[in-house]
């Protein structure tokens, strides 16, 4: 009797000390940031234990240091307050503790996103990021994006925390500069633009100018990335006239035997580069072995205006007078029949069936062919 009393007392005892050691270490795990790992997840999962504390869900593109900034603390805080140092990977869905006295400013959160930047023409990723102060892998992580992933105007974007609010003007300076150049004595905005290849008019809209702006030695211009101010030229291209290797410049009015002037732009490309639609057109006219064009092709649109190829080394099968083209449809191949003494494209545009315009800033601003200065056939100055 009394060595079952005794035992049931021992028992008690044991079941006692078990009881508050797993009271205590449930405390502590409360007293402090937790994380555990999904079943089937490879990543840490971060959780926020403490009952009292405010919290913080993390965003695709979200760090320590831009949460902390949004927030109004120092980084060594928030740290702090989880636990954590600064190597430690943060993961979209972790859940991280605020101080006491902090808390994530509601203001400014729309569903994880810190603000929104709605699209406009002209617009790409670097330049969005740039515009906002954040890197562009984090602006293309608040998207669920990749740097191919197309943007449409009028769409919004997801600036990630620590980014700040962007401006019409500010993105439109961040996402046309890519460089600068200085003025020198003498310059003008002819001069820089026939020396940089960059189109006169992307120059000054890029600069926030006109071709009548005054510029001043040792003043800085922005240069324009390739494609800023599509909206510039009088007609925009659909799909670049050479499909592979191209450079260019701007030979336009350059002079020609016979008093002749050069009223379109040479791209040159090796013997064989497949020569596309730049838009959706009927190829309207053909010629062989003209004296001048050698091999050409004349592409109409539906509002009358016209491309000229020239000096083609072939056209494509199938193709005759009357085809239907789409834009980026293969009608030929580059090559030097006519006048032409190396393979290249002799590339003309006419709008509205009018007489020819310049077509080096169309080239440029769609892209896919390189600038080259040792082409140019006009002085600088």
């Amino acid at each position: 009797m009394h060595l079952i009393s005794r035992m049931s007392q021992r028992t008690a005892a044991r079941r006692g000390r078990l009881v508050s050691a797993i009271f205590t270490a449930a405390t502590l795990i409360c007293l402090a940031p937790t994380s555990h790992v999904d079943a089937g997840s490879v990543s840490e999962r971060r959780t926020c234990a403490t009952a009292s504390a405010a919290t913080y869900t993390v965003a695709p593109g979200d760090s320590w240091s831009s949460v902390a900034t949004a927030s109004g603390m120092t980084t060594a805080t928030l740290l702090d307050a989880n636990g954590a140092t600064a190597s430690v990977v943060l993961h979209p869905g972790d859940v991280l503790c605020f101080p006491n006295g902090i808390a994530w400013p509601a203001s400014t959160s729309q569903g994880g996103c810190a603000a929104k930047h709605v699209v406009v023409r002209g617009d790409s990723w670097f330049g969005i990021s740039r515009a906002a102060g954040v890197s562009l892998n984090g602006l293309l992580e608040a998207n669920d994006a990749t740097a191919t992933t197309v943007i449409r105007p009028g769409a919004e974007v997801c600036l990630p925390a620590g980014s700040t609010p962007t401006t019409t003007a500010a993105a439109a300076t961040a996402r046309s500069c890519v460089s600068e150049r200085a003025v020198a004595a003498g310059e003008s905005w002819y001069v820089i633009s026939r020396s940089t290849g960059v189109p006169i008019d992307a120059l000054v809209a890029a600069n926030n100018a006109s071709r009548s702006s005054p510029i001043h030695p040792g003043q800085n211009l922005c240069l324009p990335e390739v494609g800023f101010g599509r909206d510039l030229p009088s007609v925009v291209l659909d799909a670049a006239p050479v499909s592979g290797a191209c450079r260019f410049a701007n030979s336009w009015q350059a002079t020609r035997g016979g008093g002749r002037l050069h009223v379109g732009v040479d791209l040159i490309s090796p013997a064989g580069t497949a020569v596309v639609a730049a838009a959706n057109g009927t190829l309207t006219r053909q010629t062989t072995d003209g004296a001048r064009s050698g091999n050409a092709w004349w592409l109409t649109t539906s509002t009358g205006t016209y491309f000229f190829y020239a000096h083609l080394a072939s056209f494509s099968n199938g193709l005759s007078v009357g085809s239907r083209v789409q834009a980026g449809d293969v009608i030929g191949s580059v090559g030097s029949t006519g006048n032409a003494v190396s393979p290249h494209l002799h590339f003309e545009i006419h709008p509205s069936g009018a007489g020819p315009v310049n077509p080096y800033s169309a080239i440029w601003m769609f892209g896919g062919c390189n600038y080259d200065r040792r082409f140019e056939q006009t002085p600088l100055s």
